[in-house]
């Protein structure tokens, strides 16, 4: 409803109902899990995870955000199959150039910009942040990395939609594990429905 609307804008969470590169990450993580219980090389790893993640973009209809990650994900798997050194900031730069030779025009969209300015955050941020703050590792990520993500979206939040979300900060913390959670449960229905329909 547009009241519901309202909230999630008022958070900071409303970006969760936008399939970005964030839900293809959940994806990422769930086949590179099935390829290591199946015991996979590094060759048959990097076919299984790059089909399932274009195929997953594909399903999307190759929206920028999804196709930014997807990208990512795949250069940064050809690194691993080749044993090289990734650079998050090459494979990012990479996708803009990807994405941009095919429509220059995505240049002036909000979802285009939000997208890698909230990677750039991630990449340029989370590792300074993560230096200051004196917490387990685990919850030290979980907070530095929506954390960078916000503070760089900042400007162009205030640009489009007028509004500087403070509270989106610590939301994020609490919504994204469940998005997580939410994007395997969808998952696992949808395999499910091809598989055992009455289930």
């Amino acid at each position: 409803t547009p009241e519901d609307r309202d909230i999630y804008q008022k958070t900071g969470v409303m970006h969760l109902f936008a399939v970005s590169g964030l839900h293809l990450g959940f994806v990422f993580i769930a086949l590179m899990a099935a390829a290591s219980f199946l015991g996979l090389k590094r060759p048959p790893t990097f076919i299984l995870v790059t089909v399932g993640l274009w195929g997953y973009a594909a399903l999307i209809d190759f929206t920028p955000p999804v196709t930014r990650a997807a990208v990512m994900a795949t250069v940064g798997l050809a690194a691993y199959l080749w044993q090289q050194r990734q650079s998050a900031a090459n494979s990012l730069a990479l996708a803009a150039l990807v994405l941009l030779l095919f429509n220059p025009a995505l240049l002036f969209d909000p979802g285009f910009q939000l997208s890698f300015v909230a990677t750039w955050g991630i990449i340029y941020l989370a590792v300074p942040l993560n230096r200051h703050l004196p917490l387990p590792a685990g919850f030290r990520e979980a907070l530095t990395v929506p954390t960078a993500a916000q503070l760089a979206i900042l400007p162009l939040t205030a640009f489009y939609f007028n509004r500087v979300v403070v509270l989106g900060l610590f939301a994020n913390i609490l919504v994204v594990p469940l998005a997580g959670l939410m994007v395997y449960l969808g998952l696992a229905g949808m395999l499910l429905a091809l598989a055992a329909p009455g289930i």
